[in-house]
């Protein structure tokens, strides 16, 4: 149950408003001041609402007729200005209780018993509202008072739900990301049918594109190296993977994506024999991206079942995009 705000004028009347002192009454609407504020320029004190609409209307003073802005309106903050204006005696238009200091009508109205109040269950739409004497009565029969330790712990669930959901989706994201990477590399690594390898396949170092470059063509600006991953230029002894005829793979991009397998050596710089060395090929490959895939599967898969009982402890339709 929300509690009421300043009380209004709706709230309460004064109990001999005729006696209060000019002094603490507004010159526009000629009753005691709500929020007094005074205007810089000239001092003239008025309610905050009477001369912030007046001054919508015209740029003088009431008063004085100086020219004025809406900047000048200042609140009163005094405490002895604030006290005299709390000190007016008032009576409650609910409950006709009388001799109320106007600076404790808010606390009267929190406990008086004719004021109208919603139900504590407002806040699942519980439509009852009523005097606060009746309140008790009300409790007794509500439906919603009676499901609303419920809902509240499906609430909280579901929050907690929605917590597991969003960390799930942030790890989906990061793997989609990591097996698109993986993907771009496996492409590269066949090489348009050609797989490479840590090995030359050449039957001399000057039958190999990469060889050549290792000899020395690496400076011609025309036939640079580059990475067919990350695209950068590369120079020869950075070089992992390569195939003859074209094609290769820098060392920065070997650790990035293949730290679980085994370190590959650099291209020496002159390679003079061609045994076989296959550290890394299509097989292992292919098997670093299915664990990938299946791990993206996995976290997928929970994230369909966190959202499902979410979305079934509200006993809602499901409307959340299902990965497959």
């Amino acid at each position: 149950m929300k509690p009421r705000s300043r009380p209004s004028a709706g709230d309460y009347q004064y109990v001999d408003e005729a006696a209060v002192d000019a002094e603490l009454k507004c010159l526009i609407c000629t009753r005691p001041f709500q929020v007094a504020a005074s205007l810089q320029s000239c001092g003239h004190v008025f309610c905050q609402t009477c001369i912030t609409t007046w001054i919508s209307q015209q740029n003088s003073c009431p008063v004085c007729r100086r020219i004025i802005s809406p900047g000048e309106i200042k609140p009163i903050t005094a405490r002895n200005f604030i006290n005299m204006l709390d000190n007016i005696l008032v009576y409650c238009l609910h409950c006709n209780v009388t001799n109320i200091r106007r600076g404790d009508m808010g606390s009267h109205l929190q406990k008086c018993s004719m004021v109208v109040i919603s139900c504590s269950a407002a806040d699942i739409k519980c439509p009852w509202k009523g005097p606060r004497k009746e309140m008790s009565k009300h409790l007794s029969l509500c439906i919603f008072q009676q499901i609303h330790p419920l809902i509240e712990t499906l609430q909280t669930e579901a929050k907690s739900k929605a917590n597991v959901c969003n960390q799930l989706r942030e790890r989906i994201d990061a793997m989609d990301k990591k097996l698109q990477e993986q993907s771009r590399f496996i492409r590269a690594f066949m090489n348009n049918g050609r797989p490479m390898s840590d090995y030359c396949i050449a039957l001399s170092p000057d039958h190999c594109k990469i060889m050549k470059h290792a000899g020395g063509a690496q400076n011609q600006s025309t036939n640079r190296l580059f990475c067919s991953v990350c695209r950068s230029n590369v120079s020869s002894g950075s070089i992992s993977l390569h195939h003859c005829d074209g094609g290769c793979i820098c060392q920065s991009c070997i650790k990035k994506y293949c730290s679980d397998l085994t370190t590959i050596q650099a291209l020496p710089r002159q390679q003079t024999m061609y045994e076989l060395r296959p550290r890394l090929d299509a097989s292992s490959m292919n098997r670093q991206l299915s664990r990938a895939r299946n791990g993206l599967r996995s976290a997928r898969r929970t994230q369909n079942v966190a959202i499902s009982e979410s979305v079934s402890l509200l006993n809602v339709p499901q409307t959340t995009h299902r990965y497959e």
